[in-house]
């Protein structure tokens, strides 16, 4: 499965909870969900990269993998000035893990950064 596939899956799947379903709009590189006045734009970004924080995308969705949690550390700065969060899959175990690098700054000790988001990554089964 690709992400593009499983972030539809993933997107059904929590939507599936909610009493009032809300519209789910694919389009070419994501999933736009909308709900009465509101939307969250989810976007694959494989490789990660820092164009789609630039294009007011909500969630970045990319493989769970050490390139990619090596570029979010090296591009902390621009990640976290940013109202976005990514979400690092593993499409084949159906694993993810989500983090918002805004909030995730205030309570994190910058010195343990790449530490801690490659413990993360650890944390689930990493793509390879």
């Amino acid at each position: 499965m690709d992400l593009q596939e499983w972030l539809f899956k993933f997107v059904e799947y929590k939507n599936s909870f909610l009493k009032e379903k809300p519209e789910v709009e694919r389009y070419d590189k994501g999933v736009i969900v909308k709900k009465n006045s509101s939307q969250v734009k989810y976007e694959v970004e494989e490789p990660l990269a820092t164009r789609a924080v630039f294009e007011k995308v909500d969630v970045i969705v990319c493989l769970n993998n050490k390139r990619n949690v090596l570029f979010l550390e090296s591009n902390w700065e621009t990640f976290k000035s940013l109202d976005v969060s990514l979400l690092f899959v593993n499409p084949k175990t159906q694993e993810h893990w989500q983090i918002k690098p805004k909030f995730h700054d205030l309570v994190a000790d910058r010195k343990e950064l790449k530490t801690g988001l490659l413990s993360l990554m650890e944390g689930i089964t990493i793509y390879e």
